[in-house]
């Protein structure tokens, strides 16, 4: 229930641009956040969502995030241990896609 903060991606008719600061409990969250933000963004919503989580514990949610050696949002990680790693995509491996069915160009 995301998209971006001019809400020009979102996929679904209920989305969010800021799932920081919106009651998330009993929601499946889907997330593809801005992990190069300086405002540590990630780190913001993981522990949003913690907090959602620990208030209500049907609330989910996917997190697509780069598999950095060292990210800034690691501590937060820790402090979910039922998170776990679901897939990891390829470096060459196309998964942003335009409405119209074609890849998006980075």
């Amino acid at each position: 229930i995301a998209s971006d903060v001019h809400e020009r991606n979102a996929q679904t008719p209920r989305f969010l641009s800021d799932c920081t600061s919106t009651d998330l409990d009993g929601e499946h969250v889907w997330a593809n956040l801005p992990f190069h933000d300086k405002a540590n963004t990630v780190a913001q919503a993981l522990l949003h969502f913690d907090k959602c989580r620990t208030r209500h514990p049907h609330t989910s949610g996917i997190f697509l995030l780069p598999d950095y050696p060292s990210p800034p949002w690691k501590n937060q990680l820790k402090q979910m241990p039922y998170l776990e790693k679901v897939h990891k995509y390829t470096k060459k491996e196309k998964i942003f896609f335009s409405p119209d069915g074609t890849n998006f160009s980075f």
